[in-house]
């Protein structure tokens, strides 16, 4: 009956953080398109930070409660699921099972996005991740944000604000809008306080280190937001879209995420065999995704293959090791 109630909790406070962050991501690309943002930015600034916002509130909260390491491991499962299974299933349901990789802009942040998934892991390798280490993430984070910015010329708007003069001018749709995003924000906060706790209490019944329970399920369920955008956007063509959330699902949560919960709780890893498997499966996976987005400026079906492999081996190793 106790094994009933926690899985009951944890499953409608991952509803709760799906749905949350569904809405929020709705209303923010309502609003993107009112000041005419190109794909890119509405899949990176908005995609992934909406996306990445059930990993921070996991994270503050995990801090704030002294277990650091369940959002460690949440994220960590998070960067795997994503440069595997997401990109698997976008590609799948692709027009001709191709991700085209030729932009020199995505060319270029596909060199981000394997330094934010190898980052931490450096900064780490002595056991612990403490406040120094969170500035350097974030500082991280900063450099590619200004980076994107001065490469505004290559993105050209997609949304110009004239196809949007009727929303712009009624006032009610952005105060709406604003309101769904507040409301959705709280409603991932006390969704993550519930996630955080049935964590806790069915580790603890069944003798499970948290932060396998973060890596595998949480980590899942945090990506599930990116993952069904990637699908969607596959479906309608849109491959920046695509490789923008999913990149930006990387190296949001990476950085900022996880630098924030440094600050706030050091995140202590010694003697978690859980690290040692997950850095060299996240360091495999990122190269991986490196190498197939640069060498032929596309990734292929066959590629895709690969990737979700790596992806159920992982599981099974983990699993394995406990």
């Amino acid at each position: 009956m106790e094994w009933f109630s926690l899985s009951l909790v944890f499953l409608i406070s991952l509803l709760i953080l799906h749905r949350a962050g569904e809405q929020i991501v709705k209303s923010l690309e309502r609003l993107s398109r009112i000041m005419g943002v190109s794909k890119f930015t509405i899949s990176f600034f908005v995609m992934a930070i909406a996306a990445s916002l059930p990993n921070l509130f996991i994270g503050i909260t995990s801090a704030i409660q002294g277990i650091p390491e369940l959002s460690l491991g949440d994220i960590l499962g998070s960067n795997i699921i994503d440069l595997t299974l997401g990109i698997s299933l976008a590609i799948l349901f692709t027009r001709g099972n191709i991700l085209s990789t030729q932009k020199k802009l995505i060319q270029t942040s596909a060199i981000f996005t394997l330094a934010a998934a190898v980052l931490p892991l450096f900064l780490i390798h002595d056991g612990l991740l403490d406040s120094g280490d969170g500035v350097v993430l974030i500082a991280f984070f900063l450099i590619y944000i200004y980076w994107l910015i001065s490469k505004r010329k290559h993105h050209p708007e997609t949304h110009p604000p004239e196809e949007d003069a009727k929303v712009i001018s009624t006032i009610k749709f952005t105060l709406v809008d604003m309101a769904k995003i507040l409301v959705g924000v709280a409603l991932l906060f006390f969704a993550a306080q519930g996630v955080v706790w049935s964590v806790i209490q069915m580790a603890q019944l069944a003798q499970l280190p948290i932060i396998f329970i973060g890596m595998v399920l949480v980590g899942l369920a945090s990506s599930l937001p990116e993952i069904y955008f990637a699908v969607v956007s596959a479906r309608r063509g849109e491959t920046d879209m695509i490789l923008g959330n999913l990149m930006g699902s990387v190296i949001i949560p990476t950085s900022v995420v996880l630098g924030i919960v440094a600050i706030i709780h050091p995140i202590s890893v010694t003697n978690i065999p859980l690290i040692d498997i997950s850095r060299i499966f996240i360091v495999a996976i990122a190269v991986l995704f490196y190498f197939f987005a640069r060498s032929q400026k596309q990734i292929t079906k066959k590629e895709s293959w690969i990737l979700l492999a790596l992806y159920l081996i992982f599981v099974l190793v983990v699993f394995g090791n406990n």
